[in-house]
């Protein structure tokens, strides 16, 4: 059903000159109202507040749903804002060698074979019936010549891996040539120099929700503060990212489940 059409009609009801607004109401899944407010409202303000849009438009009703007011020309900025997890993750991307012969190969085939009869289907969603390739995840890396699909090595050691969870002190900065940037330091230093020392030589993925914003090569042991780079990232600009991260990880996705004129 669709559910725009018709709250925009009732919006035109509105008097001469009056902008019209629609409510997007959003299931959060079983939730207590505290846990609501604390893990979804007040970071999605933030994201709000740190995005140039208003805080005060996001609000929880009686039965502690989201609901954002929001005029018909703002809501694909507010969808965008809100329908993301903002999950970071560091991953080793994953060379022939990590898995048995042949199914990194037969992987990415099946993959590619899926995108081409399903184009918009995300990568991030495969996941593969083979046993051998359940560490594998896939995400897109935007280049030059469009998007690439980009094998991620899933660890299953606590000690290696590193989420939103384990980054502390997030903030705007920029890198060495002037690009928009976030800066931060790991939880975990020696855990996660351990780590980046495995990855000597090899390329290690920064990932957001199941994007890769860069990728580079790791020449040597890495401490535990960081700089991302985001003047190459391709799909969304700067100032789209930097909220999402800076306000942290939502536990899930808000489902949106209508959109009511008003």
């Amino acid at each position: 059903m669709n559910l725009v059409p018709l709250a925009l009609a009732a919006a035109t009801l509105l008097p001469a000159g009056q902008e019209p607004s629609l409510r997007l109401v959003y299931d959060l899944g079983p939730t207590d109202p505290a846990e609501a407010r604390a893990e979804f409202l007040e970071p999605l303000r933030l994201r709000a507040e740190r995005a140039g849009m208003d805080p005060a438009a996001l609000e929880l009703d009686d039965s502690g749903r989201l609901v954002v007011s929001a005029a018909p020309a703002r809501v694909e900025s507010w969808t965008r804002l809100v329908e993301r997890r903002g999950r970071l993750e560091f991953l080793a991307v994953a060379e022939r060698g990590d898995l048995p012969a042949g199914v990194l190969d037969a992987e990415r085939d099946a993959l590619e074979a899926l995108r081409q009869v399903w184009p918009d289907f995300d990568p991030a969603l495969y996941r593969s019936a083979r046993p051998e390739a359940a560490a594998l995840r896939w995400a897109l890396l935007e280049g030059d010549e469009g998007a690439s699909l980009m094998p991620l090595l899933v660890e299953k050691d606590p000690a290696r891996r590193f989420v939103t969870a384990d980054l502390l002190g997030l903030a705007e900065t920029a890198d060495g040539a002037g690009w928009p940037a976030l800066s931060g330091r790991v939880d975990r230093p020696e855990e996660f120099g351990d780590f980046t020392e495995s990855l000597r030589d090899r390329m290690m993925a920064v990932v957001l929700d199941g994007e890769v914003l860069v990728a580079p090569v790791v020449v040597d042991r890495l401490p535990g503060e960081f700089v991302i780079s985001l003047g190459t990232v391709r799909r969304q600009q700067p100032d789209e990212l930097l909220p999402l991260m800076l306000a942290g990880e939502l536990p899930r996705v808000p489902a949106l489940v209508a959109v009511v004129g008003g």
